[in-house]
């Protein structure tokens, strides 16, 4: 169902995200899958509201912003 069997009946033997064997796949494939995955770079684990964020050491983050005159 879905690409998930192969046409004997067994479950398909590739890892998902990558193109099957034979499939066009990117010129630069190769060199993708060689960088740092972005979870390297960035802390976040959950985006819980437009302005709270949940990082993957269970610290909650909020943003505020505040607005007023200068002086």
């Amino acid at each position: 169902m879905f690409g998930m069997f192969d046409r004997a009946g067994g479950a398909a033997r590739r890892r998902p995200g990558r193109p099957a064997a034979g499939q066009p796949q990117p010129r630069h494939w190769a060199q993708a899958l060689k960088e740092n995955p972005l979870t390297r770079f960035v802390p976040f684990s959950s985006l819980v509201s437009e302005h709270d964020v949940i990082t993957r050491g269970a610290i909650s983050c909020v943003v505020w912003r505040l607005d007023g005159v200068a002086f």
